[in-house]
Protein backbone atom coordinates (compact mmCIF):
# COMPACT_ATOMS: atom_id res chain seq x y z
CA UNK A 1 0.00 0.00 0.00
CA UNK A 2 2.88 2.01 0.71
CA UNK A 3 3.91 1.77 -2.60
CA UNK A 4 0.65 2.83 -4.29
CA UNK A 5 0.87 6.11 -2.17
CA UNK A 6 4.14 6.83 -3.43
CA UNK A 7 3.24 6.10 -7.17
CA UNK A 8 0.42 8.63 -6.85
CA UNK A 9 2.20 11.38 -4.87
CA UNK A 10 4.18 11.31 -7.36
CA UNK A 11 1.78 11.63 -10.30
CA UNK A 12 -0.28 14.36 -8.49
CA UNK A 13 3.68 16.56 -8.55
CA UNK A 14 4.08 15.37 -11.88
CA UNK A 15 0.47 16.82 -13.03
CA UNK A 16 1.30 19.80 -10.74
CA UNK A 17 4.29 20.81 -12.49
CA UNK A 18 3.17 19.99 -16.11
CA UNK A 19 -0.08 22.23 -14.63
CA UNK A 20 2.65 25.13 -13.72
CA UNK A 21 4.41 25.11 -16.66
CA UNK A 22 1.20 25.11 -18.96
CA UNK A 23 -0.08 27.50 -17.10
CA UNK A 24 2.74 29.79 -17.04
CA UNK A 25 3.14 29.40 -20.81
CA UNK A 26 -0.50 30.56 -21.30
CA UNK A 27 -0.68 32.96 -18.77
CA UNK A 28 2.90 34.15 -18.13
CA UNK A 29 3.55 35.03 -22.05
CA UNK A 30 0.46 37.00 -22.22
CA UNK A 31 1.95 39.41 -19.06
CA UNK A 32 4.75 40.31 -21.53
CA UNK A 33 2.70 40.86 -24.69
CA UNK A 34 0.77 43.13 -23.09
CA UNK A 35 3.40 45.38 -21.96
CA UNK A 36 4.87 45.56 -25.08
CA UNK A 37 1.18 46.15 -26.74
CA UNK A 38 1.27 49.03 -23.93
CA UNK A 39 4.33 50.30 -25.34
CA UNK A 40 3.56 50.34 -29.15
CA UNK A 41 0.52 52.38 -28.45
CA UNK A 42 2.60 54.94 -26.01
CA UNK A 43 4.86 54.75 -29.65
CA UNK A 44 1.91 55.45 -31.81
CA UNK A 45 0.49 57.95 -29.88
CA UNK A 46 3.32 60.15 -29.97
CA UNK A 47 3.73 59.16 -33.17
CA UNK A 48 0.42 60.70 -34.15
CA UNK A 49 0.68 63.91 -32.16
CA UNK A 50 3.94 64.50 -34.63
CA UNK A 51 2.08 63.88 -37.32
CA UNK A 52 -0.65 66.25 -35.95
CA UNK A 53 2.09 68.96 -35.14
CA UNK A 54 3.70 68.70 -38.62
CA UNK A 55 -0.08 69.25 -40.06
CA UNK A 56 -0.34 72.08 -38.49
CA UNK A 57 2.79 73.69 -39.09
CA UNK A 58 2.27 72.46 -43.22
CA UNK A 59 -1.01 74.31 -42.64
CA UNK A 60 0.59 77.60 -41.57
CA UNK A 61 3.16 77.16 -44.19
CA UNK A 62 0.50 76.79 -46.50
CA UNK A 63 -1.19 79.75 -46.00
CA UNK A 64 1.79 82.17 -45.96
CA UNK A 65 2.39 80.70 -49.41
CA UNK A 66 -0.97 81.07 -50.26
CA UNK A 67 -0.88 85.16 -49.00
CA UNK A 68 2.56 85.07 -50.75
CA UNK A 69 1.16 83.87 -53.82
CA UNK A 70 -1.83 86.35 -53.98
CA UNK A 71 0.29 89.32 -53.48
CA UNK A 72 2.91 88.23 -56.28
CA UNK A 73 -0.37 87.93 -58.05
CA UNK A 74 -1.46 91.66 -57.58
CA UNK A 75 2.13 92.92 -58.27
CA UNK A 76 2.20 90.90 -61.52
CA UNK A 77 -1.43 92.47 -62.68
CA UNK A 78 -0.04 96.10 -61.85
CA UNK A 79 3.38 95.49 -63.94
CA UNK A 80 1.44 94.15 -66.98
CA UNK A 81 -0.57 97.29 -66.38
CA UNK A 82 2.09 99.43 -66.53
CA UNK A 83 4.52 97.87 -69.09
CA UNK A 84 0.49 98.64 -71.32
CA UNK A 85 0.87 102.11 -70.53
CA UNK A 86 4.37 102.20 -71.34
CA UNK A 87 3.98 100.89 -74.80
CA UNK A 88 0.77 102.65 -75.49
CA UNK A 89 2.78 106.30 -74.42
CA UNK A 90 5.37 105.02 -76.38
CA UNK A 91 3.05 103.91 -79.46
CA UNK A 92 1.73 107.54 -79.10
CA UNK A 93 5.79 109.26 -78.64
CA UNK A 94 6.11 107.63 -82.34
CA UNK A 95 3.56 108.77 -83.91
CA UNK A 96 3.75 111.89 -82.80
CA UNK A 97 7.88 112.40 -83.93
CA UNK A 98 8.81 112.94 -87.02
CA UNK A 99 10.51 110.15 -88.99
CA UNK A 100 14.34 110.67 -89.05
CA UNK A 101 15.83 111.49 -92.14
CA UNK A 102 17.28 108.50 -93.88
CA UNK A 103 21.00 108.79 -95.02
CA UNK A 104 22.33 106.21 -97.55
CA UNK A 105 25.81 105.59 -97.55
CA UNK A 106 27.82 106.63 -100.17
CA UNK A 107 29.02 103.14 -102.63
CA UNK A 108 32.56 101.80 -101.74
CA UNK A 109 35.40 102.68 -104.18
CA UNK A 110 36.71 100.20 -106.70
CA UNK A 111 39.88 98.74 -105.44
CA UNK A 112 42.65 100.44 -107.17
CA UNK A 113 44.68 96.77 -108.10
CA UNK A 114 43.00 93.21 -107.93
CA UNK A 115 43.27 91.62 -104.79
CA UNK A 116 44.63 87.85 -105.19
CA UNK A 117 46.38 85.53 -106.92
CA UNK A 118 45.32 86.79 -110.48
CA UNK A 119 42.90 89.05 -112.40
CA UNK A 120 40.52 87.83 -114.59
CA UNK A 121 42.06 88.01 -118.09
CA UNK A 122 40.57 87.40 -121.41
CA UNK A 123 43.47 85.69 -123.67
CA UNK A 124 46.17 83.78 -122.02
CA UNK A 125 49.76 85.26 -122.22
CA UNK A 126 51.55 83.31 -124.64
CA UNK A 127 55.01 83.34 -122.73
CA UNK A 128 53.32 81.87 -119.69
CA UNK A 129 51.47 79.30 -121.99
CA UNK A 130 55.26 78.23 -123.07
CA UNK A 131 56.14 77.90 -119.32
CA UNK A 132 53.79 75.74 -118.70
CA UNK A 133 54.04 73.59 -121.95
CA UNK A 134 57.87 72.86 -120.33
CA UNK A 135 57.98 70.73 -117.18
CA UNK A 136 60.70 70.95 -114.45
CA UNK A 137 60.06 67.25 -113.82
CA UNK A 138 61.34 64.90 -115.74
CA UNK A 139 60.03 63.33 -118.20
CA UNK A 140 60.49 59.22 -117.46
CA UNK A 141 61.63 58.17 -113.83
CA UNK A 142 65.35 57.32 -113.88
CA UNK A 143 66.55 53.26 -112.13
CA UNK A 144 64.84 51.40 -110.83
CA UNK A 145 61.20 51.80 -109.26
CA UNK A 146 60.94 51.78 -105.77
CA UNK A 147 59.39 48.88 -103.45
CA UNK A 148 56.64 50.41 -102.26
CA UNK A 149 55.35 47.21 -100.61
CA UNK A 150 57.51 47.43 -97.79
CA UNK A 151 55.16 50.66 -96.76
CA UNK A 152 52.41 49.03 -94.23
CA UNK A 153 49.17 48.82 -96.11
CA UNK A 154 50.40 49.25 -99.31
CA UNK A 155 49.55 45.97 -100.94
CA UNK A 156 50.67 44.91 -104.95
CA UNK A 157 47.28 46.96 -106.15
CA UNK A 158 47.84 50.25 -104.73
CA UNK A 159 52.04 49.85 -105.94
CA UNK A 160 51.06 49.06 -109.89
CA UNK A 161 48.79 52.11 -109.15
CA UNK A 162 51.16 54.31 -107.75
CA UNK A 163 53.82 53.58 -110.54
CA UNK A 164 51.69 54.31 -112.83
CA UNK A 165 51.02 57.99 -111.44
Amino acid sequence: MGYLLIELLLFLVVAFLIGLLIGYWVWGGRGTKVVHLEQDLINARKALEDCQSARQRLEREDSANRTKLTDAQARITSLEEALANARQEAADAAAAAPPPPVETPAPPPPPAEPMGIVAAVSQPDEEAVAKLATSPFLDKPVGEPDNLRLIKGVGPKLSNMLHAL
